[in-house]
């Protein structure tokens, strides 16, 4: 279900497409529309965050689009890239957080997101999809469970709170960085409602990454499927495919937009190779091609795995 107040949409991740359907025939689309500031400097952005949820609603209303097109429309979109990056506005959050002493106790719950990527592993890696603020309204459910001490989105609520009982000239720009913040998380969360998956935006400092996405699916019990999608700044995009079979046996396909790229991967495959070794995985194909196929074409084969299969559990990532 899907409750709303003044300041925010708070989104329960039911996953019950029945439920959301019968909430959706209730909601009137229009009132999207008025809900946004045209005076606001972020109007464009608004614009097409409110394009984006009209057209979501009524695919789904009307069942006019598949799970894999609803993917594409959250996947393509330019609203995440135009609320700025999650790491990029959560430094400055910090920066803000340290200028405020009534604020400066909270600084260690938003630390822990803004790792390197040779800093993550797979244990903070669980702790930041859990604390991303996608499922806080879940964990408000059972709270007796849950500590929401270090949930992003619980600790933004708060910060947001006391900005705007402050409402003063500064206090109307920081709140700019934290509605954007917020906005990122609850785009996920009605993502993750409409394609019945984990849609959850994950910051982490990488200065070669100007944009990345990951689409993780699971066929059966051991059998696993990951898109990966990267647009680098020295090496352009590069696009890969990943199958996880008989518990740890991987075969890769490497899509490189420019032949530096390619030429930089073959040079070093055999330490691609050890390092999935380290970890007990077997690389037994890894494919590296030309990334002149569009996007769409290229991972026909992924997509298929979907409608082809009945996949389990889906997670799809944005870093």
């Amino acid at each position: 279900m899907l409750v709303s107040n003044n300041s925010t949409l708070n989104i329960f991740l039911a996953n019950n497409s029945s439920q959301l359907k019968e909430l959706l025939s209730q909601t009137n689309i229009n009132n999207i529309s008025n809900m946004i500031d045209l005076d606001s400097e972020n109007f464009s952005s608004l614009k097409d965050i409110s394009k984006l949820l009209k057209e979501l609603i009524n695919s789904i209303k009307d069942g006019s689009k598949s799970n894999i097109n609803l993917e594409n429309l959250f996947k393509n979109s330019d609203i995440f890239k135009n609320l700025g990056t999650l790491a990029s506005n959560l430094s400055q959050l910090l920066k803000m957080l340290d200028e405020n002493k009534n604020l400066s106790n909270l600084k260690i719950s938003f630390e822990p997101f803004l790792k390197t990527l040779k800093d993550i592993n797979n244990l903070n890696i669980k702790d930041m999809i859990s604390n991303s603020g996608i499922f806080l309204e879940n964990k408000l459910l059972n709270s007796s469970k849950f500590n929401l001490d270090f949930d992003l989105k619980a600790n933004l609520l708060k910060i947001q709170e006391f900005f705007i009982n402050k409402n003063d000239a500064n206090s109307n720009e920081n709140l700019k960085v934290i509605n954007n913040l917020l906005s990122q998380i609850e785009l996920s969360q009605i993502a993750s409602i409409a394609l019945n998956s984990n849609f959850i935006v994950i910051p982490f400092l990488w200065d070669l990454l100007e944009d990345g996405f990951i689409q993780m699916k699971q066929k059966e019990e051991n059998k696993f499927f990951c898109q990966i999608n990267l647009n680098l700044k020295e090496f352009g995009k590069l696009e890969l495919m990943l199958f996880l079979y008989e518990k740890n046996r991987l075969d890769i396909t490497i899509y490189a937009e420019n032949k530096d790229s390619k030429s930089l991967i073959r040079k070093n495959i055999s330490k691609l190779k050890e390092a999935f070794k380290n970890i007990d995985l077997v690389p037994i194909n890894i494919k590296i091609l030309d990334l002149k196929i569009k996007s769409d074409n290229i991972f026909k084969n992924f997509e298929n795995i979907e409608s082809e299969f009945t996949l389990s559990n889906k997670i799809n990532i944005r870093v």
